[in-house]
């Protein structure tokens, strides 16, 4: 499932498998997938509870595009400290020099995320990081071949640049003293208390996933698109090609297609005259279903 945005989010999109037929039918759930920033380093190596940020604010940005069973997600958000949305103005939830990204496709087979966290501004700070959250209450342990497994649930890290990746126990809630959440983290390394390094614009931290059932149709392929002012991937499941691209400018996109596409949904349209080139809407996702290419690319293991 994905939601769009309305602000107070620490994830837009979740999944489970579930069979009705079971004393207990919640087969496994994934329940969020974020990113952070910890201001503070404390005396103990870790990030300062009260002084994380990963929340979407009031003005994220979002988007989606469903053609047949598939669709596709976007959004564009400030990362803030936690708070409660209540719809009331709140004086001390300002946006932070933090701004987050993720693009979600979302088929019959699994989801494929693309998610990202950028400083706006050069600055110090102490820790960088994401988190992939699973539950209720079931464990989560790696395979050998480096994927992750809660109950009926897999999932695969497709790619990231964090140095460090660990599972376990998640972090507690906003108000919450514990949790019987576990979640795949990644993060920066940590430093010793008070600790930071520098940020700098054009440097983004980021992770692509592989979520879905255990016994799901396998992704064939996955590639992170390289486009001047948009942000989006190409990955083969099932045996068709899809390709998801956001705009999160506020002029149109040109984007160029290397094969024809054989339909569009979203804020997208064909060039006139011009088959294979497309314009993507400011702030808006285009979903792309193209033919299958000629060979394979496998996506990476572990």
């Amino acid at each position: 499932a994905g939601v769009p945005g309305g602000g107070a989010r620490d994830t837009f999109v979740g999944a489970m498998v579930s069979r009705p037929d079971r004393d207990q039918p919640l087969r496994g759930a994934f329940l969020a997938a974020n990113v952070e920033v910890g201001s503070v380093i404390d005396a103990n190596g870790k990030p300062t509870k009260n002084r994380r940020w990963y929340l979407s604010g009031p003005d994220d940005t979002t988007s989606v595009a469903i053609s047949g069973d598939a669709g596709a997600l976007f959004a564009r958000y400030t990362v803030r400290k936690p708070y409660i949305n209540n719809g009331i103005p709140h004086p001390n939830m300002q946006p932070t020099p933090w701004q987050g990204t993720q693009v979600w496709l979302l088929t019959k087979h699994g989801l494929v995320g693309l998610v990202k966290i950028e400083a706006t501004t050069t600055q110090k700070v102490g820790y960088v990081g994401g988190e992939l959250r699973f539950g209720p209450v079931l464990p989560l342990t790696r395979d050998k071949a480096g994927v992750f497994h809660c109950g009926e649930v897999a999932m695969r890290l497709l790619e990231n640049n964090f140095p460090t990746v660990t599972f376990g126990r998640a972090r507690p809630g906003y108000i919450q003293p514990f949790t019987d959440h576990s979640a795949v983290t990644l993060g920066t390394n940590l430093g010793p208390a008070g600790s930071k390094f520098t940020a700098r614009p054009g440097e983004p931290w980021r992770y692509a996933v592989l979520v879905s059932p255990e016994k799901a149709v396998p992704l064939t392929r996955f590639q992170r698109l390289k486009i001047a002012g948009g942000f989006g991937f190409e990955a083969e499941i099932g045996g068709e090609t899809l390709v998801v691209v956001a705009n999160p400018g506020d002029r149109p996109l040109k984007y160029t297609l290397d094969r024809p596409a054989s339909a569009l949904a979203g804020g997208v349209t064909r060039v006139p005259g011009a088959g294979t080139q497309l314009t993507i809407r400011p702030r808006a996702v285009a979903l792309i279903k193209g033919t299958k290419r000629e060979g394979k690319i496998s996506i990476p293991q572990g």
